[in-house]
């Protein structure tokens, strides 16, 4: 986790730097994933968003069938369809 942390970090500094708008996006996963995510790494990314006041699109906590899942970590063709239009929609609402 701690090099995934640095350059997680790096991107956001690089994104900064250059003016570029960044949105982190937690996409779904299978629920029995879900329950599995340590919550110290979840808390870590978490601070990594409120210390660098990023968009944050949160699909990690929804509930997703798993008629849009083609495995436990994939959404499936008409999940990625939407989800996209949902990541789409809430984007250009916040712009």
């Amino acid at each position: 986790i701690d090099t995934q942390v640095y350059f997680l970090r790096k991107i956001v500094e690089l994104c900064n730097e250059n003016k570029v708008d960044i949105v982190f996006i937690s996409t779904p996963v299978h629920h029995y994933y879900k329950e599995r995510i340590p919550n110290d790494n979840m808390e870590i990314f978490r601070q990594i968003t409120r210390k660098f006041d990023v968009q944050q699109i949160d699909y990690l906590t929804s509930e997703t069938p798993d008629s849009l899942m083609s495995d436990g970590n994939h959404l499936n063709l008409k999940g990625a369809k939407y989800y996209g239009d949902l990541i789409a929609k809430t984007i250009a609402k916040r712009n």
